[in-house]
């Protein structure tokens, strides 16, 4: 899994969904509470967009993904991604 770190803080939250329908391979989210969300799934998107209320969970959390061609399609919405392809 390639780790693109927490999102910014001005990313577009349905713009950056809508670019997750077009990915390949799993996104999931993580919360530092050990939750994982994958960000494909309608239901875990849903729930991942209710956390713009939660910015304490939101933020403190990361997405990881498995293609190196996904990470470069999300990486603008990340403030210093952790690993890059």
């Amino acid at each position: 899994m390639i780790n693109l770190g927490s999102l910014t803080k001005e990313a577009d939250l349905s713009g950056f969904i809508r670019q997750i329908e077009k990915c390949q391979g799993d996104i999931l989210f993580r919360t530092n509470q050990g939750d994982v969300l994958n960000l494909r799934s309608t239901l875990s998107a849903y729930v991942f967009a209710a956390l713009a209320g939660k910015p304490e969970l939101l933020y403190a959390g990361w997405v990881e993904c498995c293609c190196a061609e996904d990470a470069g399609q999300l990486g603008k919405y990340f403030v210093n991604p952790i690993d890059k392809p």
